[in-house]
C-alpha cells in the first residue's frame, strides 16, 4: 500500500497512478504514463527559483548532472563498440586485449564499486564488456581493474 504523506496535493486520494514510466525519452506504452526526467526535474526543483537554498541547488545540480549523463550515455549506446566475456576468458587474452587497444573494462559503479568487490565476485559475473573508449564513469581502465584483481589474489 502506498504510503501518503498528509501535506503534500495527493492527500485526498483523488489522484490515482496505476503506472508511471520515468526515462531519459518519451515512451508510449499503453496504460502507462511516461514522464521524462526533464519534466520531473522542472517540477522537482520549481521551489529551487522560488527559495534559493543551497540544498535545493545542490540537488538540483546533482539531478541536472545525472540526465546529461544519462543523456550522453543514451546517445553512446547506439555507436557502442565492445566485446563481452567471462572473467577467464578476459584474464587469458590481455595480450591481444592491449594489442587492439580495448583497455577499458565496464563495470557498474565505476572504480568505487570494483574496490567494494571480493574475487569471487569478479571471477562469477556473468560476462565483461571490453572497449577500446571509454564509454561513462563506469569504464575503467584494464589497469586498474588487473591491480585489484592482483590485490585480492595477493599477488
Amino acid at each position: 500500500m502506498l504510503s501518503i504523506r498528509e501535506h503534500t496535493r495527493y492527500h485526498d486520494q483523488s489522484y490515482q497512478f496505476a503506472h508511471v514510466i520515468l526515462g531519459t525519452r518519451p515512451c508510449q506504452i499503453q496504460e502507462a504514463h511516461s514522464i521524462t526526467w526533464d519534466e520531473l526535474c522542472d517540477v522537482i526543483l520549481a521551489p529551487v527559483l522560488v527559495r534559493p537554498e543551497s540544498d535545493l541547488q545542490y540537488c538540483q545540480q546533482v539531478i541536472r548532472s545525472a540526465i546529461a549523463r544519462a543523456k550522453h550515455e543514451r546517445e553512446a549506446v547506439g555507436r557502442m563498440n565492445f566485446t563481452k566475456m567471462k572473467f577467464a576468458e578476459l584474464m587469458g587474452n590481455l595480450s591481444p586485449l592491449i594489442q587492439q587497444r580495448k583497455v577499458y573494462v565496464g563495470f557498474v559503479g565505476g572504480e568505487r564499486q570494483l574496490a567494494l568487490a571480493t574475487i569471487d565476485e569478479l571471477e562469477s559475473r556473468s560476462h565483461y564488456k571490453v572497449s577500446d573508449e571509454r564509454w561513462s564513469e563506469n569504464w575503467i581502465t584494464l589497469d586498474k581493474f588487473l591491480h585489484r584483481v592482483f590485490e585480492l589474489k595477493g599477488y
